[in-house]
């Protein structure tokens, strides 16, 4: 069935991947005094690895994975609480996403190129907090990423069939609760998006979630 032949969109998760499977990730060792931002940067020294583009370093894993570089992902953590968000890859790459990512749950400060969000503020000052109350640095061991490639339903765009599955994986019920299952082992998680995700713009019957090995999941509209 080729793309235009889709009378819906199909999303093509890859399993769960490990952050630091996937990357090199770069201590953040400044100091900071917990939730101080002005505005959407987080009041603290430069981080300790630079720019953005050097929050996560790629190794041959993520080079060897076949997710494309556009679509859809969903990034968990565990710490201190089960926490998951769910974000477009389409104007950018999902690597340029991710380190913006990176940089925000650390609350690193690698300048005005990324904006510390409303769902990130208060989810990276708690992170700080416990990695700080426990002595531990925080490597993102606990990260957790789902990349989707989309192959669009006819007569939409790659954004509008992914801001339409964006939408319902934000909503609370399913598929969101199988998704954060299989991403942390868990029920339920904190939702680190800082409103209902990008407006649906197309108007889509329905869809199916592929997880591989002839697992699919049916997408109500």
């Amino acid at each position: 069935m080729t793309i235009g032949q889709l009378s819906f969109p199909l999303l093509r998760l890859t399993q769960p991947l490990a952050l630091p499977d996937l990357f090199d990730i770069p201590l953040d060792d400044t100091t900071w005094e917990p939730g101080r931002y002005q505005g959407n940067q987080p009041e603290r020294r430069p981080s300790s690895f630079g720019s953005v583009g050097r929050a996560l370093v790629p190794k041959e894993r993520w080079h060897s994975l076949e997710a494309g570089e556009r679509g859809i992902y969903i990034l968990g953590f565990s710490v201190p609480e089960p926490a998951v968000y769910v974000g477009l890859a389409v104007g950018e790459t999902f690597l340029s996403r991710l380190r913006k990512h990176r940089a925000k749950v650390t609350a690193s400060n690698v300048g005005a190129g990324v904006s510390h969000t409303g769902g990130w503020k208060p989810f990276a000052t708690s992170r700080y907090h416990y990695h700080t109350r426990h002595g531990l640095q925080d490597t993102l061991a606990d990260a957790v990423v789902m990349l989707g490639r989309c192959e669009v339903a006819s007569g939409t765009s790659l954004r509008e069939s992914c801001k339409w599955y964006e939408s319902r994986l934000i909503r609370d019920g399913e598929p969101r609760h199988t998704l954060i299952s299989l991403l942390l082992g868990s029920t339920n998680a904190q939702r680190l998006n800082a409103n209902g995700g990008s407006k649906a713009v197309a108007s889509i019957g329905g869809g199916h979630i592929s997880l591989g090995r002839g697992v699919s999941i049916s997408v109500s509209a």
